[in-house]
């Protein structure tokens, strides 16, 4: 854990809305309630967001064969990892008594269980209030307990929050185990092949089950643990990245890993 930020900061940090993000934008669905309000409030976003949505639709609706391929590589990487998005897979109730551990003792196990479950850097940070996104805005929402078979997916657990759009998000717990994830350096470097839509959807698909996994086994240990990854994410992984001390900030918007450059994916655990 750092004992200090590596930057610094000028002023109050507004918290981010995450329904102003592109993600969240381009999946707003035309007409509908929420696409309405958001479109009355930020009209001057409404044309380049309906660009947005309708670049990803074409993409789906090529009868070429390399859009073949890469529908089949996105379905087999990153609809899977819907399932690891709900409620109670992300956090869950704790079931276990607390296990008894000197801290540094136990940051230590809890690392090396993470590594063994694929992430190839581990580090532990304070989480900020000023990243943990504000409101709901991206998908998946579960706004009713039709999806619960017991005894794996039971509901929403006590206290889950970030079920429904424009819900405002509070967290309670105020540490983040953050996780990075290598990609190969040669896929990488195709670009927008499908080759590197291969290798980021996998990395993507084992930060998600890591994530998932490390915080169900600190649940069971008897301490609470939320999973943060790519389909269910309530905090800004890049920021929290930093603190923890993966690495800093590039300008390109993503984290420059100490040990792995700017080839890598995240998701967190907060405890």
């Amino acid at each position: 854990m750092l004992s200090e930020p590596t930057y610094k900061t000028e002023g109050d940090v507004k918290r981010f809305d995450e329904r102003d993000t592109m993600f969240a934008r381009e999946a707003l669905v035309p007409g509908s309630p929420e696409e309405i309000e958001y479109h009355e409030r930020f009209p001057e976003k409404k044309k380049v967001d309906a660009i947005s949505a309708r670049f990803i639709i074409s993409k789906l609706e090529s009868k070429s064969v390399e859009t073949q391929v890469g529908r089949g590589i996105y379905d087999a990487f990153f609809t899977p990892p819907v399932a690891l998005a709900l409620p109670d897979m992300a956090d869950g109730e704790v079931t276990g008594e607390p296990v008894d551990r000197e801290p540094k003792e136990a940051a230590h196990r809890i690392k090396e269980f993470a590594r063994r479950l694929g992430a190839d850097d581990v580090r532990i940070g304070s989480l900020k209030p000023e990243w943990i996104y504000s409101h709901k805005g991206a998908r998946p929402f579960f706004k009713d307990e039709g999806y619960r078979s017991p005894p794996y997916f039971k509901g929403k657990p006590k206290g889950y929050q970030g079920s429904t759009y424009g819900e405002k998000i509070a967290l309670r717990h105020h540490t983040a185990i953050s996780m990075a994830f290598e990609q190969d350096p040669e896929l990488t470097a195709t670009g927008t092949s499908i080759a590197v839509d291969y290798e980021v959807g996998r990395v993507y698909a084992n930060s998600v089950l890591a994530s998932v996994q490390l915080a169900r086994f600190i649940r069971a240990l008897g301490y609470p643990a939320r999973a943060h990854h790519l389909r269910n994410y309530l905090i800004m992984l890049v920021p929290v990245a930093v603190d923890a001390g993966i690495g800093e900030l590039g300008r390109n918007g993503y984290v420059v890993s100490r040990k792995l450059g700017a080839k890598s994916r995240l998701s967190a655990v907060q405890t």
